[in-house]
């Protein structure tokens, strides 16, 4: 699933939880932002003023369920890509500092970005490499969702270890 899609869904969930959703049925999902009836298209993943429609704002809990539930169960993106070790280890230390350490079992780093919505995975169990993965809109708040702000925390004598 691709960011746009992913921003397009997670509008529908909010209007429908805030009490601006319209109709949906799959494809078409109607909401109000503003004064102004909206149409967003999943199929063509666009966002359109749409005067002519007429209906009633409501919250609806079961399409921000349902929509929700879809959104956990498909695959998400992640590319890893190969760094040297040395840069990977500083970026895992800045984030262990900076209070943005999300999961660790001592090879695999999982920290929050620096915008506070991305999601890394970090690999430093590699000799002089490392594998980074960056989790896409989608993957990152899979995670979150998943992961119930759950952060992991580390010893005094880990962080002395791992030269933090």
């Amino acid at each position: 699933m691709n960011d746009n899609m992913f921003t397009l869904i997670m509008v529908i969930i909010t209007a429908a939880r805030e009490g601006r959703y319209m109709h949906g049925n799959g494809r078409y999902y109607y909401i109000m932002e503003g004064n102004k009836p909206v149409c967003i298209d999943l199929i063509n993943g666009t966002k359109m003023v749409e005067l002519t429609y007429v209906g009633t704002p409501m919250v609806c809990t079961a399409t921000a369920n349902s929509l929700t539930s879809y959104l956990m169960l498909q695959d998400s993106e992640s590319v890893p890509r190969e760094y040297d070790a040395r840069l990977a280890h500083d970026l895992v230390k800045e984030a262990v500092n900076s209070d943005r350490l999300l999961y660790t079992n001592g090879a695999d780093w999982t920290i929050l970005h620096t915008d506070g919505k991305s999601v890394i995975s970090v690999n430093l169990g590699q000799v002089n490499k490392a594998t980074i993965s960056s989790s896409n809109q989608h993957g990152s708040w899979k995670y979150m969702q998943q992961m119930m702000n759950y952060r992991a925390t580390i010893s005094e004598a880990t962080k002395k270890h791992m030269r933090f």
